[in-house]
């Protein structure tokens, strides 16, 4: 897999490492070292594009199921294994490489998908002070989309929970505030990009700071409950299945 040796399948313009084979070859030497391999990328630094010699700069996105309970250098390390000679030939000149478990890559997928919108909100709504984007997409979409009510636009839309604080609120009311948010986010809502925003909290600071203090709180007086009842700790189980509801 040296690039003297794609010369003869590829114009002198096409670098050895955009091949299929190149690539293909690549992925067979990683799958046997590190087998289920579900997703594999490969990406090329901007600056070595153009030549057909030169050894390749490259990012390698590797998921596999097998990485569970493996610490990432130790994935890396496999990676580097597989492609040792590549490495050794100066075929390869540069490696990085991004090894996630399958859980791994869904949880950057949804966060990749919604990356846009915080730098969105934070430019439509003046003094935020904390902002949480949780992605709670489970379907809605796709069923309100196929089952021909319209209640979809796009069967791919993103239902976002949404907690905003801002000082921008100090004086609002509830709904003017989520007016507020949907407005910035309109062509986002109004083309079905984004299905819904369930349960979005908008608060002042001062209703922020009063919430963590009573959730902190809580967390200290279920923590002294649970020193002092001992053995089974029955009455404080029903005590949290009562306030659950």
């Amino acid at each position: 897999l040296h690039p003297t040796a794609m010369q003869s399948d590829a114009p002198a313009s096409v670098p050895w490492h955009r091949c299929p084979h190149a690539y293909e070859k690549m992925r067979q030497r990683l799958e046997a070292i590190i087998p289920k391999i579900e997703v594999f990328t490969v990406e090329t630094a901007p600056d070595n594009q153009s030549s057909s010699c030169a050894g390749a700069n490259l990012t390698l996105t590797v998921v596999s199921s097998s990485f569970e309970g493996v610490r990432t250098l130790q994935r890396q390390r496999l990676v580097q294994s597989a492609l040792q000679a590549e490495l050794a030939s100066g075929a390869i000149h540069s490696l990085r490489a991004q090894t996630l478990t399958p859980a791994e890559w869904l949880t950057e997928q949804r966060a990749a998908r919604v990356a846009w919108v915080e730098p969105r909100l934070r430019a439509g709504i003046p003094d935020i002070e904390h902002l949480e984007i949780l992605d709670v997409t489970n379907g809605h979409a796709v069923e309100g989309f196929l089952d021909g009510s319209k209640r979809a636009l796009d069967p791919n839309g993103l239902e976002l929970q949404l907690t905003v604080v801002s000082r921008a609120f100090d004086g609002l009311k509830l709904l003017q505030r989520q007016r507020l948010v949907s407005e910035v986010l309109s062509p986002e809502l109004m083309s079905g990009k984004i299905h819904a925003l369930p349960r979005m909290k908008t608060l002042t600071p001062s209703q922020w700071e009063a919430s963590q203090a009573t959730a902190l709180d809580g967390r200290s007086d279920t923590s002294k409950r649970q020193k002092t009842c001992g053995g089974s700790c029955t009455e404080l189980a029903a005590e949290l299945a009562v306030s659950a509801n």
